[in-house]
């Protein structure tokens, strides 16, 4: 029995906890320290609140020093519960595991029940899990498919567009075959009496003066009603480590210099042109996907977290001389030409363009090279193709003037 709590402890396990009393009761006292500094950091508005923001970073500061006291005090409660928690799944896991033990596998599980709530940081948006992610694409797919079906829909309605009258024409709306199958009142928002009414402009005295309210002689303040008030919605800001991409069939661009994935010769002659094709159309190990997949970032979206931002600010303590100068080697191109003349200036742009004129000019070659290619491959094996059906067009005109 531990005099500090009631619950009991066995007596092989008192050697193994050292320093720490109850598993339990130690658990809870860190459960209850971390739930007390998340209402004090709530209170002061949040993480990001906490801190002040029309003072430098002064340690000194009466603001800044509570707002680093509270993150001490928290980070230092969430590292004691978690090194308490790793030693009693240690010991639980243990083959020195004797009767009794069971109070470890309590305390873990009490610690597992509150573990979400605890890592909450208040002022901070919750990042969404995997399930949840998964569930928003669902609902996106679902909405854009049905909207898709809605434009679908409309377009096949469109062949009948022709059949319905339109509200300035003669046609009896409540007559004809079609009148049963067709409601012009219940064709859409507009009504016929409100084109038969004529000009709607002109402002009703009774509905004006209950709106507005007349200060004085010469101002007037506009009262807008519940009604037509817009309702803004709060701003709501999303943070995950996924991404919708579309498929690879939307995206893929064949090359025009395709390679030869089965390994044939270069092909001599039309017809080992053609079979040459076909073998690498129908061997062609590229398997473009049809639906969209849902992906990981890539790692360049956490290169503003790569640096710390202390050791980059001049006035940082943390600041070392030297860490904005260039590596060794680099070479820093001077395009606002700041220290030259203007000849000079005026020298190195012409350059830039003589070299932008000849860029272009090795693209249109390969371009035109690319086209001959392609030319080359094609032009022959549309002759070849047109000579064998004029030759097989001969021979069954030769087989039925024999047969007659």
């Amino acid at each position: 029995m531990i005099d500090s709590c009631a619950h009991r402890i066995p007596e092989t396990l008192v050697p193994q906890l050292g320093k720490r009393s109850c598993p339990k009761c130690t658990l809870q006292t860190s459960i209850t320290r971390i739930q007390a500094i998340q209402e004090e950091l709530l209170a002061r508005g949040g993480i990001f609140v906490s801190r002040p923001r029309n003072t430098r970073r002064d340690p000194n500061h009466p603001q800044w020093k509570a707002h680093f006291d509270l993150r001490r005090r928290w980070r230092d409660a969430k590292i004691d519960a978690l090194n308490a928690v790793m030693q009693f799944e240690q010991l639980a896991a243990s083959p020195e595991r004797a009767e009794g033990w069971e109070v470890l596998d309590e305390a873990v599980r009490l610690w597992e029940q509150q573990a979400e709530d605890l890592a909450e940081v208040p002022g901070s948006t919750k990042e969404l899990s995997e399930e949840e992610v998964g569930d928003i694409v669902k609902r996106m797919l679902s909405s854009f498919g049905g909207s898709v079906g809605q434009e679908a829909d409309g377009v096949e309605d469109e062949d009948d567009a022709d059949d319905c009258p339109f509200p300035d024409s003669d046609v009896d709306v409540g007559s004809g075959s079609d009148s049963d199958d067709f409601d012009m009142l219940d064709a859409g928002p507009h009504d016929l009496r409100d084109v038969e009414d004529g000009d709607n402009d002109d402002a009703d005295p009774e509905f004006a003066a209950s709106e507005m309210e007349i200060d004085s002689e010469g101002s007037a303040q506009l009262i807008i009603s519940e009604d037509m008030a817009v309702k803004r919605m709060g701003k709501r800001v999303r943070f995950t480590d996924f991404a919708h991409v579309c498929p690879d069939s939307l995206v893929f661009q064949p090359s025009l210099f395709p390679h030869n994935p089965a390994g044939y010769p270069e092909p001599q002659s039309i017809e080992a042109t053609f079979l040459f094709s076909n073998a690498a159309m129908l061997t062609a190990s590229t398997v473009l996907s049809a639906s969209p997949r849902l992906l990981r970032h890539r790692l360049n979206t956490d290169a503003a977290h790569k640096r710390s931002r202390r050791r980059y600010h001049r006035p940082s303590e943390s600041y070392l001389q030297g860490r904005w100068a260039s590596p060794s080697g680099y070479e820093k191109l001077d395009t606002a030409c700041y220290k030259k003349s203007w000849r000079e200036a005026e020298a190195y742009w012409k350059g830039e363009v003589r070299e932008m004129k000849a860029e272009k000019k090795v693209y249109e070659g390969l371009k035109a090279v690319s086209g001959a290619w392609v030319l080359g491959r094609m032009v022959p094996l549309a002759v070849w193709s047109y000579e064998e059906q004029r030759r097989h067009n001969a021979q069954q005109s030769m087989e039925l003037d024999m047969d007659v």
